[in-house]
């Protein structure tokens, strides 16, 4: 007899920077996701489109402005580490 599997609804967090998402669960069992983040092992640029893909274009534009300096530029290394803190809350989550 197989056991129903939990399915979750979405993930909302908050970063450490206090940055606040809500990712719904069709955008986590995207396989365009999967291979977006696949693809960024060779191509580290392709960053952005996983924001995209995981945050939807407003969620990644929120995302720019949390991170965004006072000289108007979004420094790659914080939204690196604030990308890799949302899937790891998303794993602890789903645990």
């Amino acid at each position: 007899m197989a056991e129903a599997k939990k399915k979750i609804k979405g993930i909302d967090g908050t970063t450490e920077s206090g940055f606040k998402y809500s990712i719904s669960y069709s955008k986590l069992n995207n396989f365009e996701l999967l291979d977006a983040l696949y693809e960024t092992e060779a191509n580290p640029l392709l960053i952005s489109k996983v924001i995209t893909l995981l945050l939807g274009d407003e969620g990644k534009l929120k995302l720019m402005n949390h991170l965004r300096e006072k000289d108007g530029t979004v420094p790659v290394d914080k939204l690196q580490l604030e990308v890799a803190e949302i899937f790891k809350n998303v794993k602890l989550k789903k645990s």
